[in-house]
């Protein structure tokens, strides 16, 4: 469910880098060549990228946010703004009644 193109590169990257780490793991489980510096690299970059894909999505929750918040205050005005004319109409009905 990308929504943008930056959003599916960082997590194409993402897991990417999470193929990666269990590749290593596997290959250190094994007893074979990656060292140990080797997989805390691949699991810094994990962590970052993964943080990267978590910031992008609270940023794009962020601005849905902000603009339901705005588009609430505009619904409110446009309410505000016709309960106005409404007791302007009952106020002449009231008039219109009582003569």
């Amino acid at each position: 469910m990308a929504n943008t193109v930056f959003e599916m590169v960082i997590e194409v990257i993402f897991w990417i880098f999470l193929i990666l780490f269990v590749i290593q793991v596997i290959l250190k489980i094994t007893e074979n060549s990656p060292s140990l510096e080797m997989i805390i690299v691949s699991i810094q970059t994990l962590i970052v990228s993964y943080l990267l894909v978590a910031s992008f999505k609270v940023a794009y929750f962020m601005g849905k946010t902000n603009e339901f918040m705005n588009n609430s205050r505009e619904s409110f005005k446009r309410i505000r703004e016709d309960i106005k004319v409404v007791k302007e109409d009952i106020k002449i009905i009231k008039e219109k009644l009582s003569t």
